[in-house]
């Protein structure tokens, strides 16, 4: 399996559809996607899609990344919705991780009787080491670690790796300049903090903001993340 993965958050400043955002990931070799939709919109306009191609179920691997935006789940009808919707894609794609941000969930319960199976992703605020936490050891869900809000003011990125390593799932990665999140690793300089997953054998995947039109860049990124995974694989051997 390619440890490298690609979401389709990385085209949000791209004004394209479902379809040309997984042909480009596609184009690029990348076998894994993780599927972001971050609005009840764009699950909709997600399901519609489904309805008329079948590029979405072509990859080996596939993920989803639950709604971020306006969303608090297991509160109401608008919840109930949307959670039914994503298990609807879950069933058709035969995905196995469905990433929700730990801050977007108001009812934890509801959520876990839902079926999904959810892949808990840490956020950066003073409160949210311990929300993140008390989830974790509630709910045996895996992880996703999100590591530019990790290695922010308030990430925990160490207390993370060294208390829940054993539940990551999968590593988002981008970085931040100062409060300029979801950046390219290539434009922040901070390659440096995938020394800090050493030994994590996991989908490790792609989702700075990548200029417009410009699938170079990815391809870019994804050889300077390929390049410090290989080179920590031979300093861990020698």
């Amino acid at each position: 399996m390619d440890q490298i993965a690609l979401s389709t958050a990385a085209f949000c400043l791209w004004d394209i559809q479902p379809e040309e955002k997984l042909h480009i990931g596609r184009q690029l070799g990348f076998d894994h996607i993780e599927i972001a939709l971050s609005t009840e919109v764009m699950v909709r306009k997600f399901l519609n899609f489904m309805n008329t191609s079948e590029l979405a179920g072509s990859f080996k691997q596939i993920a989803l990344h639950a709604p971020w935006h306006g969303i608090a789940y297991g509160k109401g009808a608008r919840s109930e919705k949307v959670v039914a919707q994503l298990n609807e894609i879950v069933d058709r794609l035969g995905i196995q991780s469905v990433v929700v941000h730990c801050d977007c969930i108001q009812n934890p319960d509801t959520l876990a009787a839902s079926g999904l199976p959810i892949v808990l992703e840490n956020t950066a605020t003073p409160e949210s080491w311990e929300r993140f936490s008390s989830l974790l050891m509630e709910y045996p869900w895996r992880v996703s670690l999100n590591l530019n809000k990790a290695s922010r003011e308030h990430g925990q990125l160490d207390q993370i790796l060294e208390r829940w390593r054993h539940r990551i799932e999968r590593v988002h990665l981008s970085g931040h300049i100062e409060s300029r999140g979801r950046m390219p690793l290539q434009s922040t300089n901070q390659l440096q903090l995938i020394e800090k997953l050493r030994k994590l054998e996991v989908p490790m995947v792609i989702e700075g903001l990548f200029p417009p039109g410009n699938p170079t860049s990815i391809a870019e990124e994804r050889q300077l993340v390929q390049t410090a995974i290989e080179t920590l694989k031979l300093d861990q051997s020698s």
